[in-house]
């Protein structure tokens, strides 16, 4: 799996958003978010089409 340098920005901007309210709940998300990809690539074809290479899957963090 490959990021996208703009999906890594908004990750990281996410966390740096969230973390000075409360680290743990911003850090389970980025946790969340990462678990996901991982599903993601062992699993290219799991979740809804959405073009051509593009599957989406949904997760509540």
């Amino acid at each position: 799996m490959i990021w996208a340098p703009e999906a890594l920005q908004d990750v990281h901007r996410m966390y740096r958003f969230l973390a000075p309210k409360d680290p743990w709940p911003a850090s389970r998300a980025v946790n969340a978010i990462r678990e996901w990809i991982q599903i993601i690539a062992e699993n290219l074809g799991a979740g809804r089409r959405d073009g051509p290479g593009i599957s989406k899957l949904a997760h509540r963090i």
